[in-house]
């Protein structure tokens, strides 16, 4: 920025300047300086101003304390070097620790053990006739094979061209009450939609539903109890021509090019829980149940006063008197093979503990957890706490209110 001439001055050299008033120092410097020639190319007005006479400064020298060191670097040597680093204090060094972490194996080689101690369902036939459990396993594998028999489930025919066959095998299940189960399972996912199924669909109860049936029971007290229908599919008859192959351990097909058409639906095909729910949704409509429409897994009998709950084969009955459970008993026994389970004590991996006099239902899942965790060889592992979500925020009932 320019600055400003007032009018009549006059431009004055830097010699006309000095005063009595400027400081000697700033007067010494401008009196020794050459005058600047701007037409000479060699000019020396790069070169630095003389120091300054401490003596002459008009600002104060600087005031030290006494523990403060004060260093000249032209006049300090080597030796006053390692005095002045002598008695600065040694900062002690950050300790780290010499512990060694390892790495916390979750599923490390304890667990495999403990996994196959739990496990043990045979995954073949063979399998099955050579374990410790022959005798219960053979039985239950005799009573499903009498089952398809009885029922017709499939017929041997011979196999039309570019059709597909459907594998199957024997699933074998030990339940936590220490029943054998063994199902003939067909390998659904080998099916081609449009030929082999259609349309799918399977009666699965909502836990919500369960809740919300197990509130009444406990509230009311009513009776509350479980039956588990023997080979459910076997009981719907299919629509649609499918072959699968002869099942491990039956040689009903001798001839090559022959296979078994599936008469009764099996577990593992695609439209098997579908067929199943029409012929257990016809049963119920005929007994005056009335179908939920929030849940079609629940049906109530408004004139008994009974409710009943399917997931799949598993059923669940509530009513408030013992003698329509009875009654419900024997109408399903009448029209199905089924297997009288009592009381309701577990459903689902849950299990269902009853305090009638209280009227307390507790639901809890103590063996899952404990089976779960055995399988991976954390059972000796410490309890805690679930944590709480950190970004849930909580608020007190007159804080809501108010709000």
């Amino acid at each position: 920025m320019q600055q400003q001439v007032e009018e009549g001055s006059v431009m004055r050299n830097p010699e006309d300047l000095l005063t009595s008033d400027t400081p000697s120092h700033i007067a010494k410097t401008l009196a020794t300086r050459p005058e600047l020639d701007l037409g000479d190319e060699e000019s020396n007005h790069g070169e630095p101003l003389p120091p300054i006479d401490p003596e002459e400064s008009p600002y104060p020298e600087t005031e030290y304390d006494q523990d403060t060191i004060v260093v000249n670097p032209q006049e300090s040597s080597a030796s006053q070097n390692e005095d002045l680093l002598a008695q600065v204090p040694r900062i002690p060094a950050h300790r780290r620790s010499q512990r060694v972490h390892q790495r916390r194996e979750m599923f490390g080689l304890g667990a495999y053990p403990a996994y196959m101690a739990v496990v043990q369902d045979p995954t073949s036939l063979q399998e099955a006739l050579e374990s410790l459990d022959a005798v219960g396993w053979q039985r239950a594998w005799e009573s499903e094979l009498d089952s398809l028999r009885k029922n017709g489930t499939w017929v041997v025919a011979k196999v039309p061209k570019d059709r597909n066959i459907v594998g199957c095998r024997w699933l074998f299940q030990r339940k936590q009450d220490g029943r054998y189960i063994v199902r003939l399972v067909a390998k659904g996912y080998s099916q081609e939609p449009g030929i082999d199924f259609n349309q799918t669909f399977a009666p699965v109860a909502k836990f919500t539903t369960l809740r919300v049936l197990l509130a009444p029971v406990a509230e009311n007290d009513w009776e509350l109890h479980s039956m588990d229908v023997k080979t459910a599919f076997l009981n719907g008859e299919l629509g649609e021509e499918i072959f699968m192959e002869c099942p491990e351990g039956v040689e009903e097909v001798k001839k090559q090019g022959y296979a078994c058409r599936l008469v009764k639906a099996i577990y593992g095909l695609r439209q098997s829980p579908r067929v199943w729910y029409h012929k257990i949704n016809t049963f119920f409509q005929g007994h005056n149940f009335h179908r939920s429409t929030q849940d079609f897994s629940l049906y109530i009998n408004y004139e008994r006063k009974v409710l009943a709950l399917i997931y799949v084969d598993h059923l669940v009955l509530a009513a408030a008197d013992s003698k329509e459970i009875g009654w419900m008993k024997s109408a399903l026994a009448n029209a199905f093979e089924m297997s009288d389970l009592g009381e309701l004590a577990t459903f689902l991996g849950l299990e269902i503990k009853r305090d009638r006099i209280h009227r307390i239902l507790t639901l809890s899942q103590h063996q899952y957890i404990d089976r779960i965790l055995t399988r991976h060889g954390m059972q000796d592992a410490r309890p805690c706490l679930t944590p709480l979500d950190p970004h849930t925020r909580l608020y007190s009932v007159a804080t809501k209110q108010t709000s």
